[in-house]
């Protein structure tokens, strides 16, 4: 007190009541407390109590002197829930997961964090960590959580604690299946020419080296006409080039054109391949070529009544057209272009020709010419027949 009446004060009474009821008698804490500062024990938690203080010097007691009403409670709160946890690597069996503090630590520094996990569709969330995670890494709050189920999709949530227990729980992470990384594909090879026309290039090129841990969905082609900086898609929309080839249409004649390929994956497209050079798109051009059966060439000797027939395998860019020419005494006939035998047949593809006789007589022998011509040039390749015949 201010005034200690003109004698050393010697001690001080304080008395406790229950204050939130009205009328509750004092009740003495301790009647010998020295220092003007002193702990009350067994207080009831969120309990409102008043407390009053009195002087003693030698000669009576002093009037008392009364506090505020007080609640008692811890001078710390729990702290708020940690930032949404994320997944920042993951293997078939590991993630990998990362979260950040809470805003607001409860008044009482972090002490650490716990750290659960769930499954996907499932109810309980269970504990990853043995004890808590209390030192962050250079990259931050993390923690490696072992032995997942390769396949199966998990999501954490992180806790905060601090002196006066442990918080809420964070927002939980989003879903991540336990599976070793992805990357996009390497590039494929530089595209090489199959073949063209005047309308059409066909391309072929290899697979990339590295498919980035994920199986090749397929490929995108991409062109650059002469003369633009632009590079379009060939592909039709949402759809990739299953194998390493493709033939690009619709192109005009004697433009020159510039190619790439891209792979593609589960996680994504690749870099482009290395362009090709300009492509003029023009025909290729091949002179024919005539390759008759070895046993016909030449010379065929066949006895009457026999079937003749002499095969050709033909090549050449255009499909070159094909024509039969027969010299002998047998009467002939103009059929498709053929001046051949009238009982004679032929039957052509793009790549073959043959001519039948059905029954043959000493007639058909002479000289059958097949010659094969588009604009490279022309190929005539001629076969000596010789019909043999019993005595007359």
């Amino acid at each position: 007190p201010l005034d200690n009446g003109g004698s050393e004060i010697t001690h001080y009474i304080i008395e406790k009541r229950d204050a939130s009821k009205k009328k509750v008698d004092w009740e003495e804490v301790s009647s010998t407390v020295v220092d003007r500062r002193f702990v009350v024990y067994k207080l009831i938690t969120d309990g409102q109590y008043q407390f009053r203080v009195r002087a003693v010097n030698r000669y009576g007691i002093s009037d008392e002197c009364l506090s505020e009403k007080v609640v008692i409670k811890d001078p710390y709160g729990l702290p708020g829930p940690p930032g949404k946890p994320k997944v920042i690597d993951h293997t078939r069996s590991s993630m990998l997961v990362t979260w950040t503090p809470p805003l607001d630590n409860g008044g009482a520094p972090i002490t650490g964090y716990w750290l659960e996990k769930k499954e996907e569709g499932g109810v309980y969330w269970s504990r990853v960590n043995r004890a808590p995670v209390t030192k962050p890494s250079v990259k931050g709050l993390e923690f490696n959580v072992l032995r997942l189920i390769e396949g199966v999709k998990y999501q954490f949530r992180a806790m905060a604690i601090n002196i006066a227990g442990i918080g809420p729980p964070s927002e939980p992470s989003d879903l991540v299946e336990a599976a070793d990384p992805i990357f996009p594909p390497g590039a494929p090879s530089c595209p090489d020419v199959k073949d063209r026309t005047k309308s059409t290039i066909s391309l072929t090129w290899k697979p990339p080296q590295k498919d980035g841990g994920s199986p090749i969905k397929g490929y995108i082609v991409e062109m650059q006409e002469e003369g633009t900086s632009d590079w379009k898609n060939v592909n039709e929309p949402d759809k990739l080039f299953p194998t390493c080839e493709c033939t690009v249409p619709n192109l005009k004649e004697l433009r020159k054109y510039r190619f790439r390929v891209k792979a593609v994956n589960a996680a994504g497209e690749s870099e482009p391949s290395l362009a090709t050079s300009e492509i003029p798109c023009k025909e290729i051009l091949e002179e024919p070529e005539i390759f008759i059966d070895v046993k016909a060439q030449d010379l065929l000797s066949c006895r009457t009544g026999s079937t003749i027939k002499i095969p050709a395998i033909i090549k050449g860019r255009p499909v070159p057209k094909v024509t039969w020419e027969f010299e002998g005494d047998a009467k002939k006939t103009a059929k498709d272009g053929h001046n051949i035998p009238e009982d004679a047949t032929v039957e052509s593809t793009d790549t073959t020709s043959v001519i039948t006789i059905p029954e043959c007589n000493r007639g058909h022998s002479g000289k059958y010419s097949i010659t094969a011509k588009n604009k490279a040039g022309q190929k005539t390749v001629n076969v000596r027949v010789n019909v043999l015949d019993v005595p007359g």
